[in-house]
């Protein structure tokens, strides 16, 4: 649970940019593998690396970014950066399957991500009164996090990790309070992700519309209800922080004409247009590692498959897919239904994030679906050989 609510809440990286401790998440890490040693140095542990699919993933990533760096003609202070980072996050992930591999623990783990859900959205309503007292952008929300889009991304993870705990007829009030979250970042990808996220609920049956949508409707009556009471005092302290401001405006009027371009939109599309360029030059092998960090622009691409299309060529693609593969692969139950929901929702945010392989809220999630997912095979397996062995007598009790 604790490295659930440090890691997921993006709080050991939130203290540290505000100044409140001085030691940076490496040093949580490394304290999160120093009080899990004693399972990581157990046979028990052997044996999870074996059956996870996830560490294959990661031994075939570091194998990859090894070689690519040994045959790089040249390498920079950024590059070895990049390594470390990609380093740190197969460690991370690694720790935490030792940690999760348990299914009480999953339970309860999965529970600390539902308090931190909620507690995001709380900051993030706050932050509407409150401008600029966690975001680095004006007018949008984004709590511990910071950046708005990971906190958005982050609120819709957490929901489809935590939706099943809840009983039917609280679920669509838990989607919707999560989308109230996600809209106050205003980061257009993650509102569309929500949506998406939400048909893939009623389309599973993890959200059945018969059992929750009086108690959903119910609430947006109150909310809506009491927001145009008081829309025009509500409007004008709005507007007086700062909060509706032209980016913001921007951002709401986009989903009017999506042809519009504001200066995100146009930042956006300039780099992607930078990072095709560089793939075209080397479409085979790439530019290296850390090409797509160590560039000529100020900022990535916002992409996950273009960075490491930039960095490794054609087959930096399927980095993404394969890991999304890996974490679900013949799953089982409720994990499968999860996977399912979470790999359209990781799947699409590739193509507006470049940070998905680095954040550690989105690692740690994937590893819970991980650990999820040995589970429900374990079960499997159990009862397939529950059914090998009551053949025999079945047979003899037919005779």
């Amino acid at each position: 649970m604790a490295a659930a609510l440090i890691f997921f809440t993006n709080l050991c990286l939130y203290i540290y940019s505000a100044e409140i401790v001085h030691f940076p998440p490496l040093y949580w890490i490394i304290g999160l593998g120093l009080a899990a040693s004693p399972l990581i140095l157990s046979r028990h542990y052997l044996q999870i690396l074996g059956r996870s699919f996830l560490a294959r993933w990661c031994y075939g990533y570091m194998l990859i970014s090894g070689v690519w760096l040994i045959f790089q003609p040249s390498t920079s202070e950024k590059v070895l950066q990049e390594l470390d980072t990609r380093l740190l996050s197969v460690l991370f992930m690694l720790i935490l399957l030792c940690i999760f591999s348990r299914d009480d623990v999953q339970f309860w783990a999965r529970g600390a991500v539902l308090g931190g859900v909620l507690l995001a959205v709380g900051f993030n309503v706050f932050e509407l009164f409150s401008p600029m007292a966690f975001s680095e952008v004006m007018g949008r929300s984004a709590g511990l996090y910071i950046n708005p889009n990971q906190s958005a991304a982050a609120l819709i993870l957490g929901m489809i990790m935590t939706v099943g705990l809840l009983p039917h007829r609280y679920r669509m009030l838990f989607v919707v309070i999560v989308g109230l979250g996600v809209f106050l970042t205003f980061s257009r990808s993650a509102m569309i992700g929500w949506v998406l996220t939400a048909a893939v609920f009623i389309k599973t049956g993890q959200l059945n519309l018969r059992r929750s949508l009086l108690v959903g409707c119910a609430m947006l009556a109150i909310a809506f209800a009491a927001t145009i009471w008081q829309w025009d005092k509500i409007q004008y302290r709005l507007e007086d922080l700062g909060v509706l401001n032209k980016n913001v405006l921007a951002r709401i009027d986009w989903f009017n004409s999506p042809d519009a371009s504001d200066m995100s939109t146009t930042e956006r599309k300039e780099v992607a247009e930078f990072g095709w360029e560089m793939f075209s030059g080397s479409p085979v092998i790439g530019n290296g590692l850390g090409a797509s960090v160590n560039w000529a622009r100020e900022k990535s691409s916002h992409n996950e498959y273009l960075n490491m299309m930039v960095d490794h060529g054609i087959i930096g693609v399927f980095f993404l897919p394969l890991l999304v593969l890996a974490i679900q692969w013949r799953a089982r139950g409720e994990a499968r239904q999860i996977g399912f929901s979470l790999a359209l929702f990781v799947l699409y945010f590739g193509f507006f994030s470049h940070n998905i392989l680095t954040e550690r809220y989105m690692l740690m999630i994937f590893v819970l679906l991980e650990c999820m997912t040995m589970s429900s095979r374990a079960v499997q397996l159990f009862d397939k050989r529950l059914q090998s062995e009551s053949r025999p007598y079945n047979h003899c009790f037919a005779r």
